[in-house]
């Protein structure tokens, strides 16, 4: 009698492509995260932020996908140790059964209990490769720090009053109007209720660093003071505006402009009424005057309604011991009034953080002192501009520059003059009860004025200069390294696997076409025999007096030994004995052999 036909040996390994697939991404994904390999491409990144959903979507379908291939490796090397168990061995219903579910990755609870939990352990471990998939595979948003580039404001020499050393004329200011905001010299008249409002926030009730706008559109806050620096986030953002800059640092210098006020009853400087035009329907016109401790005037007129009730009169001027504000304030601003502040500008070194995607920016100090380069070029050109003091704010002109007390230093204090010439309602908001609530308020105005200037020199003069950045960027890896890892090992336990059932059956040896899984090839092999096993099931039910009705978990039904013969007309399933059940107690073990074909036979 001819051998039975064996399987082929392509749908033998039929399961090995899917393996070298997963063998090949998981080698690239180990040495991907090995190799610290991420991509800091923007379009990845966007790709990735934008639409997570969709992305993850894929990641479940691919992880399933080779999932898949990992488990068919563990279904083929079960349902082909099991069926050339069968073919050698009789075994129950009931472990043929339990054979064909596990091969199926499927429960049946019609299963004995000691089949039925190892059908369930098995079913829950062959989700676990498809779960350490989509973790291997799921890109993830990460940062590294990168050098960069960011262009800061420059104060280049302005002999000629083009830009910065503009401050002849505040009330024609050259004002730019951008989509960013508006921008001028004298950030004193068309900035002042911002920096107004800025300076009324500066102190926090409960002790917590204060917030506040930077002057101008770009929605950017300052994590405490400014010092008059970080102009460039917003205006001038990193190379290509890169969407993936997720945070940067970079230093700056500038002014650490420090205040001392004081409480002077002998302060010449104050306020005259010089029309009164009380009733009237124009305002009426006021001379702020006086002199200051160091001989300094300053005189300018100021209009207003409620004249002894909300006038505030506050000069500023620059001299050799640094700067000096005089403020003088009407009934209803008594606190500001008598007020003397002492101004220093230390050239400092401030290292800025922006946050891009908060728009947060912090300002530290880095380096004060007298080795830092002055950003004011007046300081070391020797001279002032005739421009750069008027109307008292430098009425004792130096020849000789002195360090941190350039034209810069005399911006700002003409700037903080020009506060109290328009309508000074906001500085009701301003006063605090004590002289650190002023002395508060003024760095704010300073800094504000500072920042303005800078803010100018970047969008009127376009005068900046490319400044080193450490820049953090988003960018995209594949993976958790921890499941990058678990899934190789499960890859190489697979091949491992397979490696010892190919060589231990010699390649599938004597694996018949015959499958016990296969619903049309059982039907065809039973009915090979007629009604034997039939007619065994019913004397075993008359044994214990009942009958078979069907159903899956008919314990007698199960218990029958089964086994394959090989007949003229096919393969055939015959009963089997019990006694060759008892030597499979041990789980799944064995080989089918050669001679196993004519075993069978004889026993026939």
């Amino acid at each position: 009698m001819p051998l039975p036909r064996e399987q082929s040996t392509i749908s033998k390994y039929a399961y090995i492509p899917g393996l070298l697939v997963t063998t090949v991404i998981s080698a690239l994904l180990v040495y991907m995260d090995f190799a610290g390999r991420t991509s800091y491409r923007t379009q990845i990144f966007d790709l990735v932020s934008d639409y997570r959903a969709n992305i993850q979507t894929i990641v479940q379908v691919v992880s399933h996908l080779l999932g898949l291939a990992h488990t068919l490796v563990l279904t083929t090397c079960l349902s082909n140790r099991t069926r050339l168990r069968f073919e050698s061995r009789s075994v129950s219903l009931d472990r043929l059964q339990w054979w064909s579910t596990m091969s199926s990755q499927r429960i049946d609870w019609s299963l004995p209990p000691q089949f039925l939990c190892f059908s369930i352990l098995f079913v829950a471990v062959s989700f676990i490769p498809a779960a350490l998939w989509a973790g291997a595979i799921t890109p993830i948003l990460t940062t590294k720090m990168v050098p960069s580039t960011i262009s800061t404001s420059f104060y280049q020499p302005d002999p000629s009053s083009r830009s910065w050393n503009n401050s002849w004329a505040p009330f024609r200011a050259n004002v730019s109007y951008t989509d960013a905001g508006s921008f001028s010299y004298s950030p004193g008249v068309t900035s002042s209720g911002l920096i107004l409002n800025n300076a009324a926030a500066a102190i926090s009730i409960n002790d917590t660093t204060v917030r506040h706008s930077k002057n101008d559109l770009t929605q950017y806050l300052y994590q405490g003071r400014s010092y008059g620096v970080g102009a460039s986030p917003g205006l001038v953002d990193p190379p290509e505006n890169n969407s993936s800059f997720i945070s940067y640092t970079y230093s700056e210098i500038g002014y650490q402009a420090s205040v001392a006020c004081i409480k002077n009853t002998s302060s010449l400087w104050g306020w005259t009424i010089t029309q009164d035009n009380t009733g009237r329907a124009y305002p009426s016109i006021l001379s702020a005057n006086g002199s200051f401790p160091d001989g300094a005037m300053d005189n300018y007129a100021q209009m207003g309604y409620a004249l002894s009730n909300t006038i505030v009169s506050l000069s500023g001027h620059t001299n050799t011991e640094g700067g000096f504000l005089a403020i003088a304030g009407g009934s209803q601003y008594a606190e500001l009034n008598y007020t003397q502040c002492a101004i220093e500008f230390v050239p400092t070194n401030f290292t800025i953080g922006v946050d891009v995607v908060q728009r947060v920016i912090n300002v530290t100090v880095k380096v004060a002192g007298t080795d830092i380069i002055d950003m004011d070029p007046t300081t070391y050109n020797g001279r002032f501009s005739e421009y750069g003091c008027i109307r008292g704010i430098c009425q004792n002109r130096m020849r000789t520059g002195v360090r941190g007390l350039g034209l810069i230093a005399s911006q700002v204090m003409k700037g903080m003059t020009s506060l109290t010439r328009i309508n000074t309602s906001l500085w009701t908001s301003v006063v605090g009860d004590t002289l650190y609530a002023i002395t508060t308020s003024v760095e704010s105005i300073i800094d504000d004025i500072l920042l303005g200037l800078s803010s100018s020199q970047i969008v009127i003069a376009n005068s900046t200069k490319p400044t080193p950045t450490i820049a953090q960027i988003g960018a995209v890896r594949l993976g958790q390294a921890s499941s990058i890892y678990a899934i190789a090992t499960v890859n190489l336990l697979l091949i491992a696997l397979s490696v010892y059932e190919i060589i231990r059956t010699h390649g599938w040896q004597h694996l018949l076409l015959f499958d016990y899984r296969d619903i049309k090839s059982v039907i065809i092999a039973t009915s090979l025999k007629g009604s034997v096993i039939a007619e065994h099931s019913n004397t075993e039910h008359e044994k214990a007096g009942t009958k078979w009705i069907g159903a899956p978990a008919d314990r007698i039904v199960g218990g029958i030994q089964v086994k394959l013969a090989h007949e003229v007309r096919g393969t055939a399933i015959v009963l089997g004995s019990p006694r060759e059940e008892v030597l499979l107690q041990q789980v799944i073990g064995g080989v089918g052999r050669k001679g196993t074909y004519t075993k069978l036979e004889d026993e026939e």
